[in-house]
């Protein structure tokens, strides 16, 4: 803290310092510029003005260099040729050192400006070459991305397209089945029809057969009747009874297994 304050009270003394010594200065053109003033007061204020030589105050160039040329034209008004030379030497001495200094600070301020956007510049390069290497990462992850959802949709184009022709085939199977089964079924139908044709037919054919077997078996019986009345000692009719006998014996057994 104490070291805080110290600081802070240098740094007004110095500013102060600074302000007193331009004062000082503004003082000694002032006196330069006296339309009267005698070659002793211009020695004066060149013995003065060395301090200013040796330690320059920030802001003292112009000051400096117009009382150099208000001194040189007072030696010259009072006929003091040789020390307004000499002021004259010392004023192109400050004015060299002046430029020179001028020069090395333009040339420190360059450097500075150039170190600086170099240093920019380097930063920048740093930024875009981070930047690009996140660039390529996010390329090489995008590509990768892309060919797994290739492959992926490839696989699943594979995927749909067995099962679409697994449908098919189960389609196409169950459609054949379907078609035999109605196939056989119509077939079935058409047996049944048959069947059922057939045992009207045979029903009807029994009934007939079984008309005509009775009416043969009753004819039978009338003629053996009627060969009853006739002679008995007849041959011929004794014969025709053992035969109309014969009939009626073969007609039952026809009768019995055509029941069976």
């Amino acid at each position: 803290m104490k070291a805080k304050y110290l600081f802070i009270f240098l740094l007004i003394t110095k500013l102060n310092s600074f302000a007193q010594n331009l004062d000082e200065l503004q003082s000694i053109n002032v006196k330069a510029k006296f339309q009267f003033v005698t070659p002793e007061t211009l020695d004066r204020i060149m013995a003065g003005m060395r301090l200013y030589e040796s330690n320059p105050v920030t802001g003292q160039d112009s000051l400096m260099l117009d009382t150099y040329n208000s001194v040189i034209n007072g030696y010259m008004v009072n006929n003091h040729f040789k020390q307004a030379y000499e002021t004259f030497n010392r004023y192109l001495t400050y004015k060299e050192k002046m430029l020179s200094d001028q020069k090395s600070k333009a040339l420190a301020d360059a450097n500075q400006s150039v170190d600086g956007r170099q240093s920019k510049d380097d930063k920048e390069q740093v930024a875009l070459q981070d930047k690009m290497t996140r660039l390529i990462a996010e390329n090489v992850r995008l590509d990768s991305k892309r060919i797994s959802f290739k492959r992926n949709f490839s696989f699943a184009l594979i995927v749909l397209s067995a099962l679409f022709a697994i449908m098919l085939v189960s389609g196409g199977i169950k459609l054949l089945n379907l078609r035999s089964e109605l196939t056989r079924s119509h077939e079935r139908m058409k047996e049944i029809h048959r069947n059922a044709l057939s045992g009207r037919l045979s029903g009807g054919i029994t009934g007939n057969f079984s008309t005509a077997v009775s009416t043969i078996e009753s004819d039978s019986k009338e003629l053996q009747q009627i060969l009853k009345q006739q002679d008995q000692n007849f041959p011929a009719s004794k014969q025709a009874g053992s035969i109309l006998s014969g009939i009626e014996k073969t007609l039952k057994d026809i009768r019995k297994k055509f029941q069976n």
